[in-house]
């Protein structure tokens, strides 16, 4: 759903994004502190989501454009990484080698955009 999790905020701003959900987890160890805090923080999750999801730590996504349709969103590449302290080399990644992701995401999107 657009706006919910770190895919659906990349879809509605997009932008891309890097979730650091160890960080959340350790926000919120419980539903009450979870609800404490503000639906933007918490992904617009629902407790129970949150749950579910627990096992990956960090997910940095990147919005993929139909370059025929004015650069609409038409999907989005994460990369979802279950192993602990992950966030910030996910975000190097997504912000000092930009330019090494730039043929995957490229070539992500020339796939969708045959459609």
């Amino acid at each position: 759903r657009k706006g919910k999790g770190a895919i659906g905020r990349c879809w509605e701003t997009n932008q891309p994004q890097l979730a650091d959900l160890e960080d959340l987890a350790a926000l919120a160890p419980d539903e009450r502190s979870f609800y404490a805090l503000p639906p933007d923080q918490r992904y617009h999750f629902r407790w129970e989501e949150f749950r579910a999801t627990e096992h990956y730590k960090a997910i940095a996504v990147w919005p993929l454009h139909d370059r025929k349709k004015a650069w609409r969103v038409i999907g989005c590449l994460s990369v979802d990484v279950q192993a602990a302290g992950a966030a910030e080399e996910l975000d190097r990644v997504r912000t000092v080698h930009r330019a090494d992701l730039s043929a995957h995401l490229d070539l992500c999107e020339a796939v969708l955009s045959r459609g």
